[in-house]
């Protein structure tokens, strides 16, 4: 779906002794879909510089590569999270508390 980018951590500062809710996706960006529908991915490789909070993507756009940031426990996978839109920014690492 279209929709807008809330959110985008680009450096990976998981750290597997404390294990901070919001340090688990790694590398992850999320969005506010046209939809009414908030998306999250994590554990991205790299994620593309043109994505930027504020940002409005079309359906289709390439976000990122699939990577194993975060505690992704080195297996190289996507997580995607649905959600309605709550706060619209900062309530996602309130799902891995």
């Amino acid at each position: 779906t279209d929709g807008v980018i809330l959110e985008v951590a680009r450096i990976d500062t998981f750290d597997k002794a404390t294990s901070g809710g919001g340090e688990r996706g790694g590398l992850s960006v999320s969005m506010a879909g046209d939809d009414g529908v908030g998306y999250y991915g994590s554990h991205f490789a790299s994620i593309d510089q043109t994505v930027q909070p504020g940002v409005r993507v079309p359906a289709g756009t390439r976000i990122g590569l699939v990577g194993k940031t975060g505690n992704a426990n080195n297996t190289c996978h996507l997580h995607l999270g649905i959600s309605p839109l709550c706060a619209r920014t900062t309530d996602w690492w309130i799902r891995w508390v």
